[in-house]
C-alpha cells in the first residue's frame, strides 16, 4: 500500500527554443519565455527549483533525456506516497505534426506518449508555438472550451487524474512574438496570469479555469489585427474528478504588489533588472488585484492616448505592498524606459555571437607563377574572429602565418628552398542550426603573399608572389558551452597573365582551431 502523506508533489519541465527549421526564420525570444514561465511558476508558488528543469536551445536527445528524468523523479515521489502533478511548457517554431528543436522534430504523438510515461496523475501542458493545436487533437477530449471542476489544491491529495493541454493557436494558425512586449503574445498573457492576474475570485490563487480565460481571451484580443490572422488558442483535457485545480498561488509569493479597488484600466509591471514583463492587469477598479512577484524593483505602467502613468516600486521579501494613484507619475511616451530597455533586448535578441579562435594550419601549393619551381608545404599558427547570426549567417575575418622546407625543382636534389606564407582573408557563409555539433560551408576572399628562399640553389633574389584568390569552404566543429572547437579546410585558385604567359596559383589549407564565444 502507499505511504500515508498529505501533499502533492508538483513537477516543471520548461522549454524554450529560437531556432527551426532550415525554411524558419530564428524566434528573438522563445527562449527568453521559457526563462520567464520558470520565474514566473516558482514566483508564484507553481513549483518548487528542486522539481523544475529549464531547457533552453536543446537537442531532441537532451529533451528526451530530460524527460526521462522527469519520469524517475515523479516515481520516486509517488513511491514516497506523493501525488504527482507535471506542468509542462514549450516554446518555439512547430508545425501540425511537432515542435521543431533545431533542425530535429519531436512529435506531437512521441510527447503526448512521453508525458503520459511520466507516471504522474495530472499532467498539464502549455505549448507556445505555430499549429500547435495539433496536440489537442491528440488528447482523448471530453471537452475542448470548459473543463470540468476537479480537484487539485496545492498541498492537499489529488482527487483527479488526466490531462490538460493549453495551446497558443488551433492546428492551421500562425503563433506571434512581438518587440512592444518583448516575446510571444501567450507566453506574455499566460504568465501573467499565473501571477495573478487572473484571480478573478480574488482568493489569491489561480485556478486552471481562470487561466484558460484569461489567456484565451486577451491573446485572441491582443493579436487580433496581425497581418497573419488572430491567434485562438486551443484547450483540451482527459479528466476526472471534482473541485478545481490550482496552478498557481501568488498570494503565497516571496512578495506580493496589489491593486486597491479604485484603480482601473489596463497596468503593466516590468522587471527593472531582467527587463521583461512580468504582468499586465486589466483592473474594473471595483475590487483589489494581487501579483505575486520575486523581491527587487518594478516599474508599474498605465498608458493614456497621450501620456503615461508611472510608478516605480521595490518589493523585499516578504512584503505585501499596495500601489496607490497618488504613486504614479505622468511620463511623456519619450522618456518611457520601459520601451527603451525592450528595444535594446531587441536589438541585442538580433545581434550576432561572436567567437574568437586560434590554433595550427597547414597550406599546401600547385602551379606557382614561374610554372617552374615548386612551393613547398608550410605549417603555421591560424586565428579568426567570426560573427554569427541566429539565422546561421557567418563572416569572419582570419589570418595565418605558416614556414616549410622542401624541393623546388624535382630534377634537382639539392635544390632546397625554404618558404614563407601569410595570408588573411574575408569569409562568409552558413552554418547549420544550433547544438553541441555544427556543420557549415563558407566563400572565402584571400590576399596570399609567399616568399622562397634557395640557400642552396643559385636563382637569385627570394621569390615572391602577392596575390588575391577566391576560395570555397567547409566547417565542422564542436560547441561546448562557451568553447569552440573547429576543423575547416578550404581551396583556392586564381589565374593571371604576365608578359602574354599564363600564369596561376592553386593552394589549399586546413586549420584546426579552439575558441570562445559570446
Amino acid at each position: 500500500s502507499r505511504p500515508a502523506a498529505a501533499d502533492v508533489a508538483r513537477h516543471a519541465l520548461i522549454v524554450g527554443h529560437n531556432e527551426g527549421s532550415a525554411s524558419e526564420r530564428p524566434l528573438l525570444f522563445a527562449e527568453a519565455d521559457a526563462q520567464r514561465m520558470t520565474r514566473t511558476i516558482l514566483n508564484a508558488g507553481g513549483t518548487e527549483a528542486e522539481r523544475t528543469k529549464t531547457l533552453t536551445g536543446p537537442t531532441r536527445n537532451e529533451l528526451l533525456h530530460a524527460l526521462g528524468r522527469l519520469r524517475a523523479a515523479v516515481a520516486a515521489d509517488e513511491q514516497a506516497g506523493r501525488d504527482t502533478l507535471v506542468l509542462f511548457f514549450y516554446s518555439g517554431h512547430a508545425d501540425a505534426q511537432g515542435m521543431h528543436l533545431g533542425r530535429q522534430v519531436v512529435t506531437w504523438t512521441e510527447l503526448q506518449t512521453l508525458l503520459d510515461r511520466t507516471g504522474a496523475r495530472v499532467r498539464v501542458s502549455f505549448l507556445d508555438a505555430c499549429e500547435s493545436g495539433a496536440m489537442t487533437q491528440r488528447v482523448r477530449t471530453k471537452g475542448a472550451t470548459r473543463a470540468p471542476s476537479f480537484a487539485v489544491e496545492l498541498s492537499d491529495r489529488l482527487t483527479a487524474s488526466g490531462q490538460v493541454v493549453f495551446t497558443s493557436s488551433t492546428a492551421d494558425q500562425a503563433s506571434h512574438e512581438s518587440d512592444a512586449i518583448g516575446g510571444s503574445y501567450f507566453t506574455h498573457h499566460l504568465a501573467s496570469a499565473l501571477a495573478g492576474a487572473a484571480d478573478e475570485d480574488r482568493d489569491g490563487r489561480v485556478t486552471l479555469e481562470e487561466a484558460w480565460a484569461h489567456v484565451a481571451r486577451e491573446t485572441a484580443f491582443q493579436t487580433r489585427d496581425q497581418r497573419e490572422g488572430a491567434q485562438t488558442p486551443t484547450y483540451a483535457w482527459d479528466l476526472t474528478g471534482t473541485g478545481h485545480l490550482v496552478l498557481t498561488a501568488p498570494g503565497q509569493s516571496g512578495a506580493t504588489l496589489s491593486f486597491p479597488a479604485g484603480l482601473a484600466g489596463e497596468f503593466a509591471v516590468f522587471d527593472q533588472a531582467r527587463r521583461s514583463f512580468v504582468a499586465q492587469l486589466s483592473l474594473d477598479g471595483n475590487s483589489e488585484r494581487s501579483v505575486g512577484l520575486a523581491p527587487g524593483t518594478y516599474i508599474v505602467q498605465q498608458r493614456f492616448p497621450d501620456h503615461l502613468d508611472v510608478a516605480r516600486v521595490t518589493l523585499t521579501t516578504g512584503e505585501h505592498l499596495s500601489i496607490h494613484a497618488s504613486g504614479f507619475d505622468a511620463v511623456s511616451y519619450d522618456d518611457d524606459v520601459v520601451k527603451g530597455a525592450l528595444n535594446q533586448k531587441s536589438r541585442r535578441a538580433r545581434l550576432p555571437e561572436w567567437s574568437l579562435s586560434a590554433g595550427v594550419g597547414a597550406q599546401a601549393y600547385a602551379d606557382p607563377s614561374d610554372g617552374i619551381l615548386q612551393v613547398p608545404p608550410t605549417l603555421g599558427y591560424a586565428g579568426a574572429l567570426s560573427a554569427i547570426w541566429p539565422s546561421g549567417l557567418r563572416v569572419g575575418l582570419d589570418g595565418y602565418l605558416g614556414r616549410g622546407e622542401g624541393t623546388v625543382r624535382p630534377d634537382v636534389p639539392s635544390s632546397i628552398g625554404t618558404a614563407t606564407a601569410n595570408t588573411w582573408g574575408l569569409s562568409g557563409g552558413w552554418l547549420s542550426a544550433p547544438r553541441l555539433w555544427r556543420l557549415g560551408a563558407n566563400v572565402h576572399f584571400t590576399r596570399l603573399a609567399y616568399a622562397i628562399e634557395y640557400p642552396e640553389y643559385d636563382v637569385g633574389d627570394p621569390q615572391v608572389l602577392r596575390v588575391q584568390a577566391p576560395g570555397v569552404g567547409m566547417l565542422a566543429g564542436v560547441y561546448p558551452g562557451p568553447f569552440s572547437i573547429e576543423v575547416y579546410p578550404r581551396f583556392h585558385g586564381v589565374r593571371y597573365v604576365i608578359d602574354d604567359q599564363p600564369g596561376g596559383v592553386r593552394f589549399a589549407d586546413v586549420f584546426l582551431s579552439l575558441g570562445a564565444r559570446q
